[in-house]
């Protein structure tokens, strides 16, 4: 079968973001942001290949965000894809165009997108909401056209040394209170996803401040929310006026975002955001 996208080229923004452009007359754009210590393209594991094969997506751009989630805050990293968001928010055939080479056609007057699915993980799905707050903060044209599908999000505290152990392995010789202090001060960022921290919280209030009461859909409104069963890092809890949380049996907090042959839910989530 005929690939549907190009092949990736890389952008100019945040570190290591690549872009898959359709070949085809796109409307819809989908943008994927990593959580921390994550990757661009590697984070997501299976799902590139298998949206891939999705002939239903042929009108889809993909830009897999990527950004030095360790050693920046939220607030400079929210503004960073905020800046990316603003960009891809315009004309859509001038800006595959701009980073396209010259062999692969040109696309141009393409218009703007209908549809912008952010999907987010952990971290990603606070440094998203950031981004997204500035974006309705400065009344953008394009952010009535986000939907935003989170992934395990870190958005009301997380338990941070957990997440470090995650990464390092567990610290038996040290208290809590050492390894917490340990990690803060090596992963700047993690003092923002504390749960204590004042960072997630002003979020929250800022959120439910900008959101509208009622049903209707809202850039600052998840469109779905996924947390595996076995998540031990984020809290369970709700976020401002997003809807349920959706349990996922059998995932934890690195999986739950991973789908493959077996596991569908991140694929068919994605599927009906984008509708």
């Amino acid at each position: 079968m005929e690939s549907l996208h190009n092949w990736p080229v890389r952008l100019s923004y945040g570190a290591g973001t690549v872009a898959y452009w359709s070949k085809n007359v796109v409307c819809r754009l989908v943008v994927f942001v990593h959580g921390f210590r994550g990757y661009a393209v590697k984070t997501w594991m299976e799902f590139p290949s298998l949206l891939e094969e999705d002939a239903t997506l042929g009108d889809c751009d993909l830009i897999y965000y990527g950004y030095d989630s360790p050693n920046y805050s939220v607030a400079v990293s929210g503004e960073r894809l905020y800046r990316m968001l603003d960009w891809a928010g315009g004309d859509s055939g001038v800006l595959v165009d701009e980073s396209l080479p010259p062999s692969a056609g040109r696309r141009g007057d393409g218009g703007s997108y209908w549809v912008i699915v952010v999907v987010a993980h952990s971290l990603g799905a606070v440094i998203a909401r950031q981004a997204l707050l500035l974006a309705n903060e400065r009344r953008r044209p394009w952010a009535d056209r986000i939907r935003l599908l989170l992934f395990a999000p870190a958005h009301t505290g997380s338990d941070v040394v957990q997440m470090a152990a995650t990464f390092l392995g567990v610290f038996k010789p040290l208290s809590p209170d050492m390894v917490k202090a340990g990690v803060e001060l090596l992963w700047p960022v993690l003092k923002d996803l504390d749960v204590e921290s004042e960072t997630w919280k002003r979020l929250e209030r800022d959120v439910e401040a900008a959101v509208p009461v009622g049903d209707g859909p809202h850039c600052l409104k998840a469109h779905a929310v996924l947390l595996g069963a076995e998540d031990r890092i984020v809290r369970p809890l709700r976020f401002g006026r997003d809807p349920s949380l959706v349990i996922i049996e059998g995932r934890d907090h690195v999986n739950i975002c991973k789908p493959d042959r077996r596991y569908g839910d991140p694929l068919r989530a994605l599927m009906e955001a984008l509708r």
